[in-house]
């Protein structure tokens, strides 16, 4: 099991490799390892912002995608 101290090494280690371009529901799933569905499961729930660019796209940024990751214990 993983110290509490570790974490926050781990997000940053993480937030250092998201890319700098806002990430679609596919790229980040593929770039966190999960299923697209679970991405948007956690959109659905109010877990992860999404920002909405069109009735069709929608993006996921950095900063929000750490503070989901730090708040979900993900990492």
């Amino acid at each position: 099991m993983k110290s509490v101290s570790e974490k926050p090494n781990q997000v940053a280690g993480i937030s250092q490799d998201i890319p700098d371009h806002p990430q679609s529901p596919r790229e980040l799933a593929e770039f966190l390892g999960m299923s697209r569905r679970f991405i948007e499961g956690e959109v659905a729930r109010g877990r992860l912002r999404a920002r909405k660019l069109s009735n069709r796209a929608v993006r996921f940024f950095r900063s929000d995608i750490v503070e989901w990751l730090e708040k979900s214990g993900r990492v």
